[in-house]
């Protein structure tokens, strides 16, 4: 019925409809109460000055190199959440031990965000949260997909040799690993991107790339640009740790 009658009909006899029905509704209206205690809007005051950046970040900004720059540019949290298990547990779950700066990296800042974009499984958590079974659930779903599209999904995965090994994703639905060629602290950092084509493996170890990305001077897939010059990083460059609730295996 046009519109005009619908009112009507909610406000006088009710709509039926499939389960229930719409009105009938007072014929009166009033005021919410919170309107009573409206009052007249003036323009707020402008905000104070920012405080300015921790001279160690504003200079790990610019300088250093490898954990201890990313450490003063993103303090991490004082009380990691790792998990309850071991690196040997985890290693022997994978079926090979991970590059000695990931594992240094994770006992630093544990399970979390960089930049509310880069998330970090918690390393020795063994139920859906943790990296183990976010590794097992990601090369299961690309090798579904290279058997349907192996144009796209040209990679090896774990344990085939040479394979990727997916450690890290993004918000973006991008995976971030290695190609697992020699010995663990020489396997090349590669991006499968959720929205581009495969590229080749990136230059450099996983830790200058997250620091090179939050300082602005790095963006390839997988790592996208956190803001623009005329922004101020450090509203963006942090850390969020997290505490999930006791496993449950």
């Amino acid at each position: 019925m046009p519109f005009e009658e619908a009112l009507i009909a909610i406000v006088r006899t009710g709509v039926r409809l499939s389960d229930a029905t719409l009105g009938p509704l007072a014929p009166t209206v009033e005021r919410r109460s919170d309107y009573l205690k409206a009052r007249s809007w003036a323009v707020p005051p402008p905000p104070g000055p920012k405080p300015a950046p921790d001279p160690r970040r504003l200079a790990a900004f610019t300088q250093g190199t490898g954990l201890d720059a990313l450490c003063e540019l993103v303090p991490p949290p004082e009380a990691p959440y790792l998990g309850e298990g071991s690196w040997d547990e985890l290693f022997e779950r994978l079926g090979t031990r991970l590059p000695t700066e990931f594992v240094a990296l994770m006992e630093r800042y544990g399970y979390g965000l960089f930049a509310d974009w880069l998330h970090f499984p918690a390393p020795l958590r063994s139920d859906h949260r943790g990296l183990a079974k976010a590794v097992e659930e990601s090369l299961y779903n690309y090798r579904d997909l290279r058997d349907d599209f192996p144009d796209y999904q040209p990679l090896a995965v774990w344990p085939e040799p040479g394979g990727f090994l997916p450690v890290v994703d993004t918000q973006g639905g991008d995976e971030i690993g290695w190609l697992t060629i020699g010995e663990p602290d020489e396997w090349p950092v590669i991006v499968y991107p959720r929205h581009n084509d495969q590229g080749p493996p990136l230059d450099g170890r996983l830790t200058d790339l997250i620091l090179e990305w939050l300082r602005g001077n790095f963006t390839t897939d997988g790592f996208v640009r956190l803001f623009v010059d005329e922004d101020d990083p450090f509203e963006t460059i942090r850390f969020e740790g997290m505490s999930p609730a006791p496993e449950q295996v």
